[in-house]
């Protein structure tokens, strides 16, 4: 990091700052009050090198802890995709993230000017990047719902499934579409941040520093959460056999997440997971699955999936009781407001335990859809939430999680902007 950030200010960033930079726009795509990005005339834009050092600075941050565990550096690569909105306007650039091995291990998508978030999202594990040509655009319809086009379709690069843009309002809370005024205070303070001050990068602090510098809640070795095959983050409901499975399963493999987790950090609790990987280094994927069948059979999903925090902790609760003989502590949470959202979230980390969030398809207030059934990631979904990160230099607020196997960060204020949220539950010992 210290090779392409050193000193922020030689961005230089009181000349670059918001330019008169135009972004293309081409009316090809336009689908009315779908567009959850569109920009005004009053958008200010930054250039590519701007854009690029933020996605460094939030390598030096949010993954400040774990790189200076492993004694890595992360950096992010010169190569870049460009992103769009649906309707073909420029919102910012894909850029690969690498170890200090050189190693492709993840990508980060920042914005390119102050009416959409500085960053929209970063995942790090076995990603799609690695197959997609540098010149390819992007399309961001929502978090983690990625679009690339082909024959003139939007096709989700999460299930290569086409994307039906008149069903996005039943992704996104109606009335919550991005606060313009939110965002460009998000982009004042960033950039005050980096022009401001020297940024001290992880090859120069030590632990101890970056968790005062920061505010950190996460699970017992959370860059390894639930490691499968040394590869996963977590379980992914793509690896059940039956399709319908793989279309209402997230609730299950949530629930395989927090008891495989609680079984490998505390042995006294290993019945949970009752396969011999457990004395492993990680857990192997034919094993995890037979964990996940099991759990889907206690959890019971119907055709659209464990539509509720009640029916997760009953079935959930079964099972721990018919392995164990007992019962572990638990504690749900309904998230009616940012804050207690923000609150169950640390809540269930204080106590270094995942937490599993139950996101709703709005449209009807409930889960209309089949989860994925248009390409969408998050038409009612489950994920397990590992870390929470809160910035000391601008008290942004992050959240890493486990979906579909992979690790990814988003913006938490974003996400609960952008979503409605039904709330959480959490096992802790």
């Amino acid at each position: 990091m210290n090779k392409i950030m050193k000193k922020v200010s030689m961005l230089c960033i009181t000349s670059l700052l918001f330019s008169s930079i135009s972004a293309p726009v081409m009316a090809d795509t336009y689908i009315e009050n779908s567009n959850l990005y569109a920009m005004t005339q009053d958008a200010m834009y930054v250039p590519l090198k701007i854009s690029q050092q933020i996605a460094q600075y939030y390598l030096d941050t949010v993954y400040q802890e774990e790189q200076i565990e492993k004694n890595d550096i992360y950096t992010v690569t010169n190569e870049y995709n460009s992103v769009y909105n649906v309707d073909n306007q420029l919102i910012g650039y894909l850029f690969r993230i690498l170890n200090n091995s050189n190693e492709e291990i993840g990508y980060i998508i920042t914005g390119n000017n102050n009416e959409v978030p500085t960053v929209f999202e970063a995942c790090l594990g076995d990603v799609f990047t690695k197959h997609l040509e540098e010149a390819e655009k992007l399309y961001y319809i929502s978090p983690l719902n990625i679009a690339i086009k082909t024959d003139g379709e939007l096709i989700s690069i999460q299930n290569n499934k086409p994307i039906d843009l008149s069903n996005i309002n039943s992704m996104v809370r109606r009335g919550k579409q991005n606060n313009k005024e939110e965002k460009k205070n998000e982009w004042d303070t960033l950039l005050s941040v980096l022009n401001n001050q020297s940024v001290t990068t992880s090859a120069q602090l030590t632990l101890n520093n970056t968790r005062a510098a920061h505010t950190i809640y996460s699970v017992y070795n959370e860059p390894d959460f639930v490691n499968i095959s040394d590869r996963y983050y977590g379980g992914n409901q793509s690896w059940y056999t039956s399709p319908y499975k793989t279309g209402n399963s997230c609730g299950p493999v949530a629930a395989a997440n927090l008891m495989a987790y609680f079984a490998k950090e505390y042995p006294s609790y290993a019945d949970v997971y009752p396969y011999s990987d457990i004395l492993d280094s990680y857990f192997h994927k034919a094993n995890f699955l037979k964990h996940m069948n099991k759990m889907y059979d206690y959890l019971n999903p119907t055709i659209i999936g464990v539509a509720s925090i009640s029916q997760f902790r009953s079935g959930l609760n079964k099972y721990i009781y018919d392995l164990t003989g007992g019962s572990i502590s638990y504690k749900d949470f309904r998230v009616s407001t940012y804050s207690t959202l923000v609150n169950g979230t640390i809540g269930g980390l204080k106590q270094k335990a995942p937490v599993a969030l139950l996101v709703l398809d709005i449209e009807n207030g409930g889960s209309g859809n089949l989860e994925g059934s248009q390409g969408d990631s998050f038409a009612m979904h489950w994920i397990t939430i590992t870390k929470y990160f809160k910035d000391g230099n601008t008290s942004s607020e992050q959240i890493a999680f486990s979906s579909w196997g992979l690790r990814y960060s988003v913006p938490l204020y974003d996400f609960w902007y952008m979503y409605d949220i039904e709330g959480g539950i959490y096992y802790y010992y």
